[in-house]
């Protein structure tokens, strides 16, 4: 079970009251590999991306930043927020003990668990290659316990069909579930990245990131409740 500890972990972003340094508020990340941009790359772990073919789509001229273990981090650079996501991480009893509010954060964003069932990792332990209802239903309990609203996870890929995503099953880098390897410079990558749901084993296409991102930041309350990001920042 440590494996899929890259999708239970769950995403937090935290906006301070107030910045006078930067335009708008710094935000802080906590969460998994879904926001890790580096943290892992100083870290002896096998969770990481810093590898061909990770970053396959992304201008050479662009560099992820911000990460908490970076070296280059400088003390005027925190009024911009840090990135203390790391890939495999997941959530202790002593986390809710953390008090962020006497540190000054007052907004909140909290992305839930997805299906986790769905994933290609979980999909390759099923003999028909469908989604591990098991799983998926420790998904529904834990967000049930952050938002009684939410709505049934299932209905969250099939969704995706009309965004012009076509495979939803498989993960684009290393094959028709092949997902008990991890995406590595010899695995195979799909062309048409733009169509999948899934990038490896365990995360997500920039397709799919993107629309995500999207959603989080001004979609609806069908994607975020009660308010959305932009919301959240500019009005609270």
């Amino acid at each position: 079970m440590s494996s899929l500890l890259f999708i239970l972990a769950l995403s937090v972003f935290v906006f301070p009251c107030s910045s006078t340094a930067v335009d708008g508020p710094a935000l802080f990340m906590f969460g998994d590999s879904s926001l890790d941009v580096g943290t892992n790359n100083y870290i002896n772990t096998r969770a990481k991306g810093n590898n061909p073919p990770y970053g396959i789509d992304l201008l050479a001229i662009y560099q992820l930043e911000g990460s908490v273990m970076d070296s280059t981090l400088q003390i005027f650079s925190i009024a911009y927020g840090v990135n203390f996501a790391s890939g495999g991480s997941g959530i202790l009893d002593i986390t809710g003990a953390l008090t962020l509010f006497s540190l000054g954060a007052r907004k909140f964003g909290i992305i839930n668990v997805g299906a986790i069932g769905c994933v290609p990792s979980a999909r390759v332990l099923n003999d028909t290659g469908g989604c591990l209802t098991g799983l998926n239903n420790l998904s529904l309990s834990f967000n049930s316990a952050i938002e009684p609203m939410l709505q049934n996870l299932s209905s969250e890929l099939i969704a995706m069909k009309p965004l012009g995503l076509e495979e939803l099953k498989s993960e684009c880098c290393g094959g028709r579930f092949n997902a008990q390897q991890l995406c590595t410079q010899n695995s195979t990558v799909c062309e048409n990245r733009h169509e999948y749901f899934f990038w490896d084993p365990f995360h997500v296409t920039e397709a799919t990131a993107a629309f995500n991102a999207e959603a989080l930041y001004s979609g609806t309350s069908e994607f975020a409740a009660p308010i959305n990001l932009k919301h959240l920042d500019e009005y609270y």
